[in-house]
């Protein structure tokens, strides 16, 4: 019975995705954030439902697709979550690149997640997302996908402070992302006279 219900739930929030989407088609631009809402509502379903349910073995794959299909509408957090997941993806190659089962195949895979991370992370950064912003300066800092810069990853991540306006926030900011060393605070101090 449980499957069921969710079967009906998923075929229900499928169908309103259709509705809005044959509106857009039609020329309807005004339901486009109608739209990006309900894939939204579907990707949500997918991670928070069935995404441990073993009757839906893709539903990983069904919630990235429907968020890169709200980040083709232009979502910019949609973008920023994309971004997320393959930056994920590309970490686990990048770590199963470095143990004794690695293949040629798996820089591939790497690099292909992480150059797509990237691409999702730019268009949300022109979207004016501080969140993306962020996420870049960490993959400066850590090296994800690109040669570790420091400098370059704590400038992005200023700049994401900056974004947000969040100067009175800015430490705690810097706590969550355990970037709580001198470096930063000499790039913090560098940034703030350039400014």
């Amino acid at each position: 019975m449980l499957h069921f219900l969710k079967r009906w739930k998923l075929n229900r929030l499928l169908k309103t995705v259709k509705r809005y989407q044959v509106i857009r088609e039609n020329g309807d631009k005004k339901c486009v954030h109608l739209e990006i809402k309900a894939l939204w509502a579907l990707a949500n379903y997918y991670k928070n439902t069935l995404l441990t349910n073993s009757k839906f073995p893709l539903a990983r794959l069904y919630l990235f697709e429907y968020l890169r299909a709200a980040a083709a509408l232009n979502d910019k957090q949609a973008q920023y979550h994309c971004a997320l997941m393959r930056f994920e993806e590309g970490k686990f190659y990048a770590a199963w690149n470095a143990s004794n089962y690695r293949r040629a195949v798996h820089e591939k895979l790497r690099q292909e997640a992480f150059d797509d991370a990237f691409a999702f992370l730019e268009v949300a950064i022109k979207n004016n997302s501080f969140e993306a912003k962020r996420c870049q300066g960490l993959a400066y800092i850590h090296g994800w996908g690109v040669e570790k810069d420091a400098a370059k990853g704590f400038e992005c991540i200023l700049d994401s402070i900056n974004m947000e306006n969040a100067w009175a926030r800015a430490t705690k900011i810097i706590e969550k992302l355990h970037l709580n060393s001198p470096e930063f605070f000499k790039a913090l101090t560098q940034y703030k006279a350039k400014t």
